[in-house]
């Protein structure tokens, strides 16, 4: 009876072993998941390195207002856009803002060729 119960003992010791490597394991893939889902959050958070300061700047230079008559002869509309925000929704925004105005002017624009060919047409009958 003694070596009955001998093999049994053993083979209880490794149904326990195989059931302490399988707890283990998920205990190291449930970390593993765990780690990359915190790598994950954090590199959201990682920011772009610092821009320099600017050691000089040149008021009659750029796209100033006093400058405008530089850039444009005709006597047009100004408009200043000034967007706040340095990260990447705060540039996508803006650039969604400029994109509809653009649009917007290129529709306007369109529309008043189109009034001018018209207008033109009804004045050469």
């Amino acid at each position: 009876m003694f070596a009955d119960s001998q093999p049994q003992a053993s083979n209880d010791s490794s149904i326990g072993s195989s059931a302490f490597a399988a707890s283990v394991v998920t205990r190291l893939r449930r970390s593993s998941i765990l780690a990359a889902l915190v790598l994950t959050l954090l590199g959201g958070c990682a920011s772009r390195p610092i821009n320099p300061p600017i050691s000089h700047a040149d008021p009659s230079t750029g796209y100033r207002f006093l400058t405008r008559p530089q850039y444009s002869t005709a006597n047009e509309s100004l408009v200043i856009l000034a967007f706040s925000g340095g990260g990447t929704r705060a540039a996508a925004f803006s650039y969604g803002v400029r994109r509809a105005i653009s649009d917007r002017n290129r529709r306007d624009v369109e529309k008043r060729v189109k009034q001018e060919m018209r207008a033109e047409r009804r004045a050469g009958r």
